[in-house]
Order: C-alpha cells, then structure tokens, then sequence
C-alpha cells in the first residue's frame, strides 16, 4: 500500500490474497492491489469515519461499518453501494460469514447485531 495513504484503521484481505481494502482516518475506504502496491479504487458514502471493513469469502463484496451508524454493503468490481443499514450506534468491527449470507456487526455500544446480506 502506498506510504501516503495515512493511518490506517481497519483492513480485509482477500481469500486469494490479491486484493485488499483497508480504512483510514477519514470517511474512504480504499480497494488495493496488493501485489503492485497500487490503489484501484475508493468506496465514499459514509458521513463519519469508517472503522470497520469485511469481505465476502469469495471478494466479490465489501461490507463497511462506520462511527455515522450505517453499514454500507459495496459491489468490489464497479464500486456501487448496493443497500445500506442505519444502526443504534457506531460499527467498531464487522465479520463475514464463511458462506457469505451473514454479516456480525460490533457496536461501540457493546452490542452484536447480526444481518442477513441481500447477496
């Protein structure tokens, strides 16, 4: 990744280790090359901070957790925003079922909120 990115704050991997994601102190998430060292795309929607990142198993998606109180579910290939949730509070980390149709949501109010993914 390159070294001008900043701080970073959250980061998911793909299965095969090609792609990454990762968040940083600022309201982007950013879809890596991990080979090449290059940026390939950003993921904007979120209104606060982005602290939380997860892929589906197989990369073809990407859920984002934010301190706005949304989760935001992203297509990795085009870049759309594909649905989005409003939560009770801050999203501090998210997981990916190994199927793919789950998603686990911490919130920063200690909570676990479990999600269907519309995939």
């Amino acid at each position: 990744m390159a070294p001008n990115a900043g701080t970073v704050l959250a980061v998911a991997l793909t299965r095969d280790g090609r792609l990454s994601v990762s968040a940083h102190f600022d309201t982007l998430v950013r879809l890596w090359d991990v080979r090449a060292g290059r940026e390939l795309r950003r993921f904007q929607g979120h209104k606060q901070m982005v602290t939380a990142v997860a892929l589906t198993p197989d990369g073809r998606y990407l859920l984002t957790g934010s301190q706005d109180h949304t989760l935001r579910l992203w297509q990795v290939e085009t870049g759309l925003e594909l649905a989005n949730a409003s939560l009770a509070t801050g999203v501090t980390a998210l997981a990916v079922s190994s199927d793919g149709k789950l998603a686990l949501a911490a919130g920063a109010d200690h909570s676990l909120i479990v999600l269907e993914l519309p995939l």
